[in-house]
């Protein structure tokens, strides 16, 4: 069962199925733009000015990179980071290269491992990112030096969805494990479900990909397995070992 949101899980339901999975969609967060307003045009101002800007997500590039180029920017010269692989990717086809990413994992402690985020003092950092986002990588930033602002231009909402068809699948025996990628996704994932839908999962193996959801996830499911990235491959791969599936039977 993928949790994402609607429209964001084609890549990851085509590379399980080709894998042999039967994928079920249960999406467990719903993305909105953020309406138009001073605020959100004078913070696009404002990321025309920075040295370096940071997208959070896809959907920072999706919401963020219009309203940048609407401002006038981005300014040459301007470095651009992403947290992770996908984002990385969804800059470059808007034709912002080259791009920061981890070279290992796709968390912001990742990418502050990088060269280019170790020595930034005095450097105007803009985060694109939605409402309420993560403040580990602004903070760590601030503590080196660098001047912090948020351009916060999607936010994240849990979708009003019906659990029935899921339940279904469930007292059939027919869902073995769960994709949760964000730990409010996993939140909204456990309330949407309901009781009978924990006492599944309490059996059941969830699929996430951090450390840090993994801690939140662990006292929710009898198994829980961490993806080394949220990427297609390594979510097949990640399935496969909470499933406990031999490396043969995953390439067949």
């Amino acid at each position: 069962m993928l949790t994402r949101p609607q429209g964001q899980t084609a890549e990851a339901q085509h590379a399980l199925e080709t894998a042999g999975a039967r994928v079920l969609l249960f999406p467990a967060l719903e993305i909105v733009p953020e309406p138009e307003s001073d605020a959100l045009r004078n913070g696009a101002a404002r990321a025309t000015e920075a040295h370096r800007l940071i997208f959070a997500s896809p959907n920072a590039v999706r919401y963020g990179v219009p309203w940048i180029r609407q401002a006038g920017g981005p300014a040459p010269g301007t470095l651009f980071a992403a947290v992770g692989e996908a984002t990385a990717a969804a800059l470059e086809r808007e034709g912002l290269a080259p791009v920061v990413r981890p070279a290992n994992g796709a968390t912001s402690e990742d990418l502050l491992a990088e060269p280019e985020f170790v020595q930034i003092r005095g450097e105007r950092v803009m985060i694109v990112r939605g409402v309420g986002g993560r403040g580990y990588l602004a903070d760590t930033l601030r503590r080196r030096g660098a001047s912090v602002e948020f351009l916060e231009v999607y936010r994240r909402r849990r979708p009003a969805a019906d659990p029935a068809p899921l339940l279904t699948e469930i007292r059939k025996g027919g869902v073995a494990a769960a994709v949760v990628t964000s730990a409010e996704a996993l939140k909204n994932f456990v309330a949407l479900i309901g009781p009978e839908g924990r006492e599944w999962l309490a059996a059941a193996a969830l699929i996430v990909v951090s450390e840090r959801i993994a801690v939140q996830a662990r006292p929710l499911a009898s198994r829980v397995e961490v993806a080394e990235t949220p990427s297609a491959d390594h979510l097949v791969a990640a399935v496969a070992r909470a499933l406990a599936i031999p490396q043969q039977e995953q390439n067949r």
